[in-house]
């Protein structure tokens, strides 16, 4: 049974997040067709589930349930964010992003165990943290 629009909140969101099955295939991936995957996963426990919502600014990566308890999640490759100008960009994103979710968002890095402690990858989620905004690093299990 799928978590209707009224039920999706931020922590159901990371508890199905946190089992993504995101193996050495995945990490091969390019940041689109990595969100088709999540977006498909999401669509096994949540109602609904939507790629770039272009309602917004920007266009966020996915989007999960509807109005007030719409969560949003923010993907990056950890491989990209190894960039200062990426990182940037990403720093820039979630900062508006934030206007207009609040804390109802999510900055989703996947890649390398090893990235997760290179420099711009690091500014990226001590950003997120600094904005109240959860982050999750998703590697290779």
């Amino acid at each position: 049974d799928k978590w209707r629009d009224s039920a999706v909140n931020i922590t159901r969101v990371l508890e199905v997040l946190i089992n993504f099955p995101y193996d050495n295939k995945m990490l091969e991936l390019a940041e689109v067709p990595l969100n088709k995957e999540l977006e498909n996963y999401f669509k096994g426990y949540f109602e609904s589930v939507k790629k770039s919502d272009t309602s917004n600014k920007g266009l966020i990566d996915l989007s999960i349930g509807n109005d007030k308890n719409k969560v949003a999640i923010e993907l990056k490759l950890s491989r990209k964010l190894k960039l200062a100008n990426e990182s940037q960009k990403c720093r820039g994103q979630i900062e508006d992003y934030k206007k207009q979710f609040g804390s109802n968002l999510i900055l989703v890095v996947a890649g390398e165990k090893l990235d997760r402690q290179e420099k711009y990858v690091q500014e990226c989620i001590k950003k997120s943290d600094s904005l109240g905004i959860k982050s999750f690093f998703m590697q290779v299990r």
